[in-house]
């Protein structure tokens, strides 16, 4: 069901609706979604999605605020997310959400967009192991210590944030794809084991030793 750019606020007449398996409330002016939790047999939710999670973008700090408020929806809180456990893909860019908690018993989900909201702390996200895709861009995260075991990352995007120790990643040998630009990052040796990485976006880090990713076809920001 596509909802998106209809001005919709109040999600009640969706409580009903238990057997869609896909909803797009993109561009709309949604702030509680306690009305999706017996939307058990959800698949995808949209709930925002930001164009720019396309590779190594970067935005100044006033576009940022443009862009959220064209968007609408602002979900400070996904508590109501929580029984969804058949979701697979999940996009909440953008919403200004903090506290993923919510999220840890989501163990379908296969990609997962948390870009330009308010989020710190990833422990919620750490044994959600099907995760194929995500996207964490600019958010405030320095720790990412809860990726470690996410072994099965394909995409991984952690622009403009505040990280500076990367050696969680070492051992996510699937990734193909990384986009680290804007961050305090200066060792990059955890990404020399690396070998199924085609792309990787360094632009604004302060590295001066780029040996440990001779292997990486497209290195951007490498001189």
């Amino acid at each position: 069901m596509n909802l998106r750019e209809n001005q919709i606020s109040d999600l009640t007449p969706l409580s009903e609706l238990e057997n869609i398996e896909f909803l797009s409330l993109m561009k709309n002016l949604v702030e509680d979604i306690s009305p999706l939790s017996n939307l058990i047999n959800l698949r995808v939710l949209i709930l925002n999605i930001f164009p720019g999670d396309a590779i190594g973008f970067s935005m100044e700090q006033n576009d940022i605020g443009w862009m959220l408020e064209v968007r609408g929806n602002r979900i400070h809180d996904l508590t109501p997310l929580s029984n969804l456990t058949n979701l697979e893909e999940l996009f909440l860019a953008g919403v200004q959400v903090q506290d993923l908690s919510p999220l840890a018993e989501l163990a379908n989900l296969r990609e997962l967009n948390l870009s330009i909201n308010r989020a710190s702390n990833l422990a919620p996200l750490s044994n959600l192991n099907n995760l194929e895709d995500l996207s964490l861009g600019f958010n405030q995260i320095g720790d990412i210590a809860a990726l470690s075991n996410l072994h099965n990352l394909h995409r991984l995007i952690l622009d403009n944030n505040q990280v500076n120790d990367i050696s969680p990643l070492s051992g996510l040998t699937e990734l193909n794809m990384l986009s680290l630009s804007d961050n305090q990052i200066s060792d990059i040796s955890p990404l020399s084991g690396l070998g199924g990485l085609r792309w990787l976006f360094m632009e604004g880090t302060p590295v001066t030793d780029w040996s440990p990713v001779e292997h990486v076809e497209r290195v951007l920001g490498r001189p």
